[in-house]
């Protein structure tokens, strides 16, 4: 099995986040790759090898992608993909987003359903954070329900 960490950042952030989930999973002897979302899918392979993702991506613009998770996105949501193209894997979302905005968290949403759509089996509904919220608070809450699920070491 393979454990991932994804983010799509435009400020930073998710960027941030990641890497801190990622330093918690390697302390609990858990090795992690953390790259961004558009890194990941033009190397993403389905070869068969079991892949657990978490993936934290934000929303900018008019319910866009960040730059980082532009390729991706592009990709995931072809038609013409196969409905079995994730399916060796199990997902995790985390959207990041400010409700000011019209647009709340899509980009989180909306990969959260397209991962369904092409065979991943997701590991829990989608949790969104508010950044005109405490976003320390919300980070630390999530870790508590993101964390057991990543790393075999912690009950």
């Amino acid at each position: 099995m393979e454990y991932v960490i994804l983010y799509g950042s435009q400020t930073g952030n998710c960027e941030q986040i990641a890497k801190e989930f990622t330093n918690m999973l390697e302390e609990n002897n858990t090795f992690v790759t953390c790259t961004t979302l558009n890194d990941y899918i033009t190397t993403f392979q389905n070869d068969g090898i079991e892949q657990t993702i978490f993936i934290i991506c934000s929303t900018t613009g008019n319910g866009d992608p960040p730059d980082n998770a532009c390729l991706f996105w592009r990709k995931i949501k072809n038609r013409l993909l196969p409905k079995t193209f994730f399916q060796n894997t199990q997902y995790f979302v985390v959207g990041l987003g400010d409700t000011n905005y019209n647009n709340f968290c899509r980009m989180g949403k909306i990969i959260h359903k397209r991962m369904k759509e092409l065979g991943s089996n997701a590991l829990g509904d989608i949790i969104l954070i508010d950044e005109v919220h405490d976003l320390e608070e919300q980070v630390e809450e999530m870790y508590k329900i993101v964390l057991p699920l990543f790393c075999t070491t912690i009950h």
